[in-house]
């Protein structure tokens, strides 16, 4: 599965300079933006409604504003290990509460095919287990969005998005054991 982006949210935004830990470095211009260049990727750290929003992307310039149809898809399996490098768990303290990621890609006949239904009939997607996830392609937008709000640890959670029903490749390699 191809992605543009994709991002992890912790509790406790007062925990973000802790990143600085693993290498990522604060923004001179934006207060509270703390970024990291791993590979051919942007990991941006950030303060977002009481959490730590932690986001991957295949542009390297945190300068750069880049259209979402602009950017570079890779696939999802290199972003998630990426992360998973990271120890984001161990540095914040926390598991993830939530994750989104965006993609250039309609996989939404796929997830119908696996149960996914539009209960409102607005063109968003749920799962009809678990009330906080969902897809949609935003009102005039390129990118179709997923959203997940659960705990979760790095090895458990690609189990769950297989369980879903999104096309996820079982066989990365996490760094958390």
């Amino acid at each position: 599965m191809r992605i543009i982006q994709l991002s992890l949210c912790y509790s406790g935004e007062e925990k973000i300079s802790l990143v600085t830990d693993i290498g990522f470095n604060e923004h001179e211009t934006y207060r509270g933006y703390y970024y990291l260049q791993k590979d051919c990727y942007l990991i941006t750290a950030v303060k977002h409604f009481g959490y730590v929003k932690v986001t991957i992307s295949g542009y390297e310039d945190p300068d750069t504003i880049v259209k979402y149809v602009d950017m570079k898809e890779l696939e999802f399996k290199s972003f998630w290990e990426t992360l998973s490098s990271l120890r984001l768990e161990e540095v914040i303290g926390v598991y993830s509460t939530y994750i989104e990621f965006k993609t250039l890609t309609d996989i939404s006949k796929a997830l119908i095919v696996k149960g996914w239904i539009d209960k409102y009939q607005l063109g968003v997607l749920s799962h009809p287990q678990y009330q906080d996830t969902s897809y949609c392609q935003p009102n005039g937008s390129s990118y179709f969005w997923f959203q997940d709000e659960v705990e979760f640890g790095f090895n458990d959670y690609l189990l769950r998005l297989s369980k879903l029903g999104l096309p996820i490749d079982l066989t990365i390699k996490s760094s958390i054991h």
